[in-house]
Formats: structure tokens, C-alpha cells, sequence
């Protein structure tokens, strides 16, 4: 439930501020990442929590003077995310292999945050933090125990709900952040 909450608390801020943040929110999200690896191979360490700590701190440390590079691996993850919901979604051939549209959606993103910096830092606050605030969101409505049967009921007889719930949250994002940071760019030239 703590995670859970964390979860949402990054989403939202990535979804109302992630450019302006952006560099926080890069460490940040980065530390995450850290932390998440770390759990991984701690499980295979003895479950230890230093191991996780110790990759968060690292994780972190590394994307912050690489910045650009870090925004390309967040950004492809983004693309590999909107590649694979993508190609669930259309229903293309083979069912089993959302892996290609990933990798589609992965490579699509990574260059185009070289070419577009800010529209793709722009895209993947607000996609990666939807993603978070929903996902996070139906992770702390299920530790409601009487709600969990009607959450999975709803979650399995309709998959498009998380797509869609997370596309509203990522296209109100977007057009929140664009219009701060056109609102600040008018503001410089004005001033």
C-alpha cells in the first residue's frame, strides 16, 4: 500500500509538472528504476534491502550527468509501453508478440528524444506518470478487500479500461504541460 501510494504521488507529479521537473523526475523515476532492479536480484542475494537501496542510489547517480541519455531510456520505455498496448489493441498477427510492437515503439522514442527533447520529455512524464496514477490507483483500491472481486471482474471483462483511463490522464498531461511551457516561453519572449 506504501508503494502504491508513492506510485501515485510521482505519477501525479509527472503528469502536472514533469517538464518543468524534469531533471527531478528523471533521478527520480531512475531511482525507482534502481530500486526495482535491486528487488529483483535481491531475491536471488538473500532478500536483502541493501541491494535495492544500493542499485536506487546508483541508478540515480548515473542518470544524473547523463541526462539526455537517460531521457532516451525512459523515453524508449514510454514507446515500448504505447508499442505493445498498440499492437495488443489492433489485434495484429501473431496475438503473442506485443515484443515487436515494443521494440517498434522502444526505438521510435529513444531517437526521437534526440531530434524533439522536450515533446518526448513532455510525453513520457505524462504517459509514464498516467501509467503510474492508474496502475497505482487500482493497486491501492485493492487492498480494499471488499472492492478486489468487482475490480478484477471489471479488469478482466473489459480490456480497454487501464488503455483507456491511462490515455485520458496522459492527454490531459500533455496538454497541461504544453500549454505551461508555451504560457513560459510567450512570458520570456514578452519580457
Amino acid at each position: 500500500l506504501v508503494a502504491a501510494c508513492m506510485i501515485i504521488v510521482v505519477g501525479v507529479l509527472c503528469v502536472l509538472n514533469g517538464y518543468q521537473w524534469h531533471k527531478w523526475v528523471v533521478v527520480v523515476l531512475a531511482a525507482m528504476l534502481g530500486l526495482g532492479v535491486g528487488h529483483m536480484l535481491s531475491e536471488r542475494m538473500g532478500k536483502s534491502v541493501v541491494v535495492a537501496i544500493a542499485l536506487g542510489i546508483l541508478f540515480a547517480t548515473i542518470a544524473t550527468p547523463m541526462l539526455r541519455w537517460t531521457v532516451a531510456i525512459f523515453g524508449g520505455l514510454t514507446g515500448a509501453f504505447l508499442g505493445a498496448n498498440a499492437w495488443t489493441l489492433s489485434n495484429a498477427s501473431p496475438a503473442d508478440a506485443q515484443w515487436a510492437g515494443a521494440c517498434m515503439g522502444f526505438i521510435a522514442m529513444a531517437l526521437l528524444s534526440f531530434v524533439v527533447f522536450r515533446l518526448v520529455v513532455v510525453a513520457f512524464t505524462s504517459i509514464g506518470g498516467a501509467a503510474m496514477m492508474v496502475l497505482g490507483g487500482i493497486t491501492a483500491l485493492m487492498h480494499v478487500p471488499s472492492w478486489q472481486e468487482g475490480i478484477r471482474q471489471g479488469l478482466a471483462s473489459n480490456r480497454f479500461i487501464v488503455p483507456l483511463l491511462v490515455t485520458v490522464a496522459a492527454v490531459a498531461g500533455f496538454v497541461i504541460q504544453e500549454s505551461r511551457v508555451r504560457g513560459a516561453a510567450a512570458e520570456a519572449k514578452g519580457a
